[in-house]
């Protein structure tokens, strides 16, 4: 029996990508790459809020019941269009949080599309619970299931959606790349490192950039070369001898 996930991938036709891409003001490929993630982010939301005290009630009661448009013929619902108050019930105060995570993932406005991918997973779920005659009970094991999977496996669509809306935990690079660093800062940072220990993590950062958003990684070695401008100007200002 196909997953949810699995059944996603099939609903995503040339057909329902066209009508997604025309609703969300995306180019072809940027909405078939962001409903893509955004569809999974949306069984990481249900299958957490289904493993809370009543969640499974919750959520089974989040499905469209028997003829509602979202159980209907999908690219209809891209081309209708879905309200962003979809999102409430199942990404709650998160919703904005999650958003902006995975604009700055992809490199677009990919959070237009967590409507659309909400409704089409409520959609696609309700009609395995239908089909296989689950209980609000069945439903949780089914999305926990399926959490599981998305949360252990490899690839770059599943490791975007869950970086997107469990984000890795803060590292000193981030302030940097938010501007958000002072010079006296960034010279303590040097100051508390070895020059070896400083360069690798300059350069596992380049090497995430690189791969999550490549389109960014020219910008990176310009902050990186910046950055070094300054912090040299300081520690030559405080009489450090260079090259450490």
């Amino acid at each position: 029996m196909a997953t949810i996930l699995q059944r996603l991938t099939r609903a995503l036709s040339p057909t329902v990508i066209r009508e997604t891409a025309k609703t969300a003001g995306l180019e072809l490929e940027l909405a078939s790459l962001g409903i893509r993630v955004a569809g999974p982010v949306v069984v990481l939301a249900l299958a957490d809020k289904a493993a809370l005290r009543d969640g499974p009630e919750t959520v089974f009661q989040m499905l469209p019941s028997a003829g509602s448009p979202m159980r209907g013929e999908l690219a209809f619902v891209a081309r209708a269009g879905v309200p962003r108050a979809v999102l409430a019930p199942v990404l709650g105060a998160r919703a904005s949080a999650v958003g902006d995570r995975l604009d700055r993932a992809l490199g677009f406005c990919a959070s237009s599309l967590l409507p659309i991918a909400t409704a089409v997973v409520l959609g696609l779920t309700a009609r395995i619970v239908e089909e296989q005659g689950l209980d609000a009970g069945g439903l949780a094991e089914l999305l926990a299931l399926e959490a599981t999977e998305l949360r252990t496996a490899t690839g770059a669509v599943a490791r975007l959606a869950c970086e997107s809306f469990e984000p890795p935990a803060p590292s000193r690079v981030t302030p940097v790349m938010e501007g958000r660093s002072t010079v006296d800062e960034l010279t303590r940072f040097r100051n508390s490192r070895t020059r070896a220990d400083a360069l690798t993590a300059v350069r596992e950062a380049l090497e995430t950039i690189s791969h999550m958003s490549p389109w960014e990684a020219p910008r990176f070695r310009r902050l990186v070369a910046d950055v070094a401008s300054c912090v040299a100007t300081a520690s030559r200002a405080n009489g450090e001898p260079r090259g450490r």
